[in-house]
């Protein structure tokens, strides 16, 4: 240990005080002064600070019994020096690690020496130190989704992490979200430096969503210890997808049908999709615009159905454009983004003539392919047809073989192999009665009985007999051959 003398000691210490503001040394008292440094002088929290301590024997005799310490750290250890002679001096450090309750600063601690005498009286000496401090304060939030791609009606989960990233507390945290609102933190409403919360919500995905993307923001809230206020936001982005599909099934009631029967078409028209279709249209090429619901619905939600349900009542003319009836309904229908959607769905109908007493006397010409104009309005046609009788082969124009045309048409027919034809002629020619030939008479302004078929007096020829008197003609009969004739 090197000795000083008094007054360059006093120099010595006169010299450096100047050099730090955080220095001070006491008045000599009995002897002992004491400088106190720090280092560094501005500090945040977690930072260290040392501490210097020098004491300085200024008298000219021996002081024992020194201790040393500072109302912050406590005694500060001197080693084994406990004395010191006249001009020594004792070095000592501490350090002291900044804490968040030392905001928001200065941190201010004083040392004080102590010391004896030789004379046992006791001798001290303070000097007083001061560090600035500053503090760094962050709040961050990260937000993610799962999934990331997700269509109308999926969950949608959003994990929010907030972290303090600052050196002190944040205080009073709130999260929001722009789409869900309040964000539920289980009870944690601070956060230490370097600590974090996570909290999760769910979302599912809605309509009015679309088209997409699925754009929200969370944003964070806190205060720390100064009551200043911390934000962060983060945003989580979902792209959405959608399906439109507008479907229809008809149906019927009947898989074969005659003449005068009725076939009930029912129409099921369902949304498949994923949203809401408007304008909703339904119409049948056969039978026109169709009716859905009672009520006429033409929205329908996701997974909705509406049905409705149309007679059509079988005529002759259908059996005379071919075997089936074949028709298709096409419904149309608009989805909440503008996008048109069609469906469509055709029903098949075979015919066939189950009952020949269910048509009528034209009818039967009709399908016999009796030639004439407005046979299906003449009133004495218009009655059930006599499945017994044999005069319709003998209707029409003849040849000069004295042929019925009609006879003449199924030979050709027959020929031809056509087997539509062949059906109606072998099985309801033979049957038509001779209102026809009565028709073309009226045309022809012809007398009664010129040009006209004679009736039997049989039970098969009276229907014909009554028929042609009700078209304003008297049938002339053939006495001896009881067979009719044909006009020219």
């Amino acid at each position: 240990m090197r000795k000083w003398s008094i007054p360059v000691m006093i120099a010595i210490i006169a010299l450096l005080m100047p050099m730090s503001s955080s220095m001070v040394t006491a008045e000599d008292e009995a002897g002992l002064i004491i400088s106190k440094s720090a280092d560094p002088t501005t500090a945040t929290v977690g930072d260290t600070i040392t501490y210097t301590y020098t004491i300085i024997n200024t008298d000219n005799v021996t002081t024992d019994n020194i201790s040393l310490e500072d109302n912050l750290l406590g005694i500060i250890d001197l080693g084994e020096q406990t004395s010191l002679a006249a001009g020594d001096n004792i070095t000592a450090t501490a350090t002291y690690t900044v804490a968040e309750a030392d905001l928001p600063g200065p941190i201010e601690n004083t040392a004080t020496v102590y010391g004896t005498d030789v004379y046992g009286n006791t001798v001290t000496a303070s000097a007083a130190a001061s560090v600035e401090l500053t503090y760094t304060a962050s709040l961050q939030l990260t937000k993610t989704a799962d999934p990331i791609s997700a269509t109308v009606g999926d969950t949608i989960t959003y994990t929010y992490t907030i972290s303090n990233n600052g050196n002190v507390s944040i205080y009073e945290i709130t999260l929001e979200d722009d789409s869900l609102g309040i964000i539920d933190l289980g009870g944690e409403t601070s956060l230490g430096a370097g600590e974090n919360i996570t909290a999760t919500a769910n979302y599912t995905v809605v309509e009015n969503d679309l088209p997409g993307p699925l754009v929200n923001t969370a944003t964070v809230y806190g205060i720390d210890r100064d009551e200043y206020l911390f934000t962060d936001t983060d945003t989580a982005t979902v792209e959405l997808s959608y399906n439109t599909e507008l479907q229809i099934t008809k149906e019927t009631d009947v898989e074969t049908a005659s003449p005068h029967e009725v076939i009930t078409y029912t129409y099921t028209v369902t949304n498949m999709g994923d949203t809401t279709i408007d304008n909703i249209t339904l119409e049948d090429d056969k039978l026109g615009p169709i009716s859905l619901n009672e009520n006429g619905d033409t929205t329908l939600a996701p997974g909705e159905a509406a049905t409705a349900n149309v007679t059509y009542i079988v005529s002759i003319w259908d059996l005379l454009r071919g075997k089936t009836i074949v028709n298709t309904a096409n419904v149309t229908g608009t989805d909440r983004l503008g996008n048109s959607l069609t469906g469509s769905d055709t029903a098949t109908v075979t015919l066939s003539i189950i009952s020949k007493k269910l048509l009528t006397k034209f009818e039967i010409l009709k399908l016999s392919g009796v030639p004439g104009k407005g046979i299906e309005k003449a009133p004495g046609l218009q009655k059930p047809f006599n499945p017994n009788s044999q005069a319709p082969e003998h209707a029409g124009k003849k040849d000069k073989a004295n042929t019925p045309e009609q006879l003449r048409e199924r030979e050709s027919v027959e020929n031809q192999g056509t087997e539509h034809q062949l059906q109606i002629t072998s099985e309801v020619q033979n049957q038509a009665g001779s209102e026809q030939a009565n028709q073309d008479d009226d045309e022809d302004n012809t007398k009664p009985g010129k040009g006209q078929l004679h009736k039997n007096v049989g039970t098969d020829n009276q229907t014909g007999e009554q028929d042609a008197t009700e078209n304003g003609h008297k049938p002339d009969k053939d006495k001896k051959n009881n067979k009719p004739k044909a006009g020219k």
